[in-house]
């Protein structure tokens, strides 16, 4: 990818020791974390980076590090990689989870009896690594994909929050992206979001996505990825990031050997159990 209109398809080995390392990890506080975790992955990865920034949270969390990474991009014109990895699979991290009612299928005291969570998350582990680096004209760009445009901001409302959560702060996110954009995003065909069956997620994709509906072209797809990315917590977004990139690649070798319609801008939703949401735009790489 590149910053801006961001991942390049190089081996890290030939560039790991010049360039940083934003670390994406559960926030401290949450039960089932080792706590050496920080300082043993510290050590571990220190001699073969530059620097390694640590970046905790949940599953916007990503989004911090990658807006960190932006700003050493656009200064230093070198690359930066961020590895976000997560593993929720801890006895305590599941009850953890139970208590807050975020376990699928966990029983909850419902009118007298236990019932069971129909929309809760299956837990999964990731470890995702992007590597970013600046566009150069008119050199070409080995990317998969560019990065037009990111943009964070805080949802009111979470999922403990009663009643439905609107979207106020996912739709904040997708427009000040859009608009960081410009004429990048004048076409929206493809709307990704975290979404796993839980509630409040659907509420605000769904509130979202009206407010977006004079901003996405004709035909334009949601597309919510076969693996569960919303369930992977603090590797979420990395992963949804590292998909979407993975499919741009894909789409824009299809189009080379079969021409079409102008290739469109791809808008990537990150939601969250706190208050954090992201959005980013995703376009096709372009060769010079």
């Amino acid at each position: 990818m590149t910053w801006p209109p961001a991942c390049p398809r190089r081996h890290v080995r030939t560039c790991a020791r010049a360039i940083p390392l934003w670390l994406v990890l559960p926030e401290h506080s949450r039960p089932g974390l080792p706590p050496e975790l920080v300082s043993r992955l510290t050590r571990a990865l220190q001699p073969n980076w530059s620097d390694v920034h640590l970046v905790t949270g949940q599953h916007a969390a990503t989004a911090l590090a990658l807006g960190a990474a932006r700003q050493w991009i656009t200064q230093h014109q070198i690359a930066a990689a961020v590895l976000a990895i997560d593993t929720p699979h801890a006895a305590d991290t599941l009850a953890w989870l139970e208590a807050r009612a975020l376990l699928h299928h966990a029983r909850t005291p419902y009118q007298g009896q236990a019932r069971a969570n129909p929309y809760g998350r299956i837990p999964g582990e990731a470890a995702t690594a992007l590597l970013l680096g600046p566009v150069r004209p008119p050199a070409r760009s080995p990317a998969w994909c560019h990065v037009s445009a990111l943009a964070t901001a805080d949802e009111p409302l979470t999922f403990d929050t009663e009643g439905p959560c609107v979207g106020a702060g996912l739709s904040a996110a997708a427009f000040a992206a859009l608009d960081a954009a410009g004429h990048a995003a004048t076409a929206i065909g493809q709307l990704i979001h975290d979404a796993n069956g839980e509630p409040y997620r659907a509420d605000e994709f769904g509130f979202t996505a009206l407010r977006l509906a004079d901003r996405l072209a004709d035909g334009w797809r949601r597309i919510s990825p076969a693996l569960a990315t919303g369930d992977l917590m603090s590797a979420s977004l990395a992963t949804q990031l590292a998909i979407a990139a993975l499919h741009l690649h894909q789409s824009k070798q299809a189009s080379q050997r079969s021409p079409a319609a102008p290739a469109q801008a791809t808008l990537l939703l990150a939601s969250s159990d706190q208050a954090l949401r992201a959005a980013l735009v995703l376009t096709p790489a372009k060769e010079a």
